[in-house]
């Protein structure tokens, strides 16, 4: 995996249910209806590990500081002394949502025919 990139697994759900009907009486149509969606969204973020191994491996000056330029950062790798570790947690989301919609129509003629 790169650095800096990190797995996205989305499941996202739609599930819908309407019903329609139409009833014509004299010179009227009357149409009416519902419907019910509900929408699931998940999300989660996979945890990121970032270890630095800089710096670890380089020639020290009089006063303690890394000499500049010396080291060698795959050396402190192999030889595991981590500089600095960051750890971000998993981030998730579980997002739900209903929503219903409901109607109710008309139509009139003068004339029926």
């Amino acid at each position: 995996m790169a650095p800096g990139r990190h797995t996205l697994q989305d499941i996202n759900e739609t599930l819908s249910f309407s019903s329609n009907t139409t009833w014509v009486r004299g010179s009227h149509a009357l149409k009416f209806g519902y419907g019910l969606m509900h929408a699931r969204l998940n999300q989660a973020n996979s945890p990121i590990l970032h270890l630095h191994f800089d710096g670890v491996t380089a020639g020290l000056q009089a006063n303690g500081a890394n000499l500049p330029n010396t080291g060698i950062t795959f050396a402190g790798f192999l030889s595991g002394y981590v500089r600095q570790a960051v750890f971000n947690k998993e981030l998730t989301s579980w997002l739900r949502d209903r929503m219903f919609t409901a109607f109710i129509q008309d139509d009139w003629k003068s004339h029926p025919a």
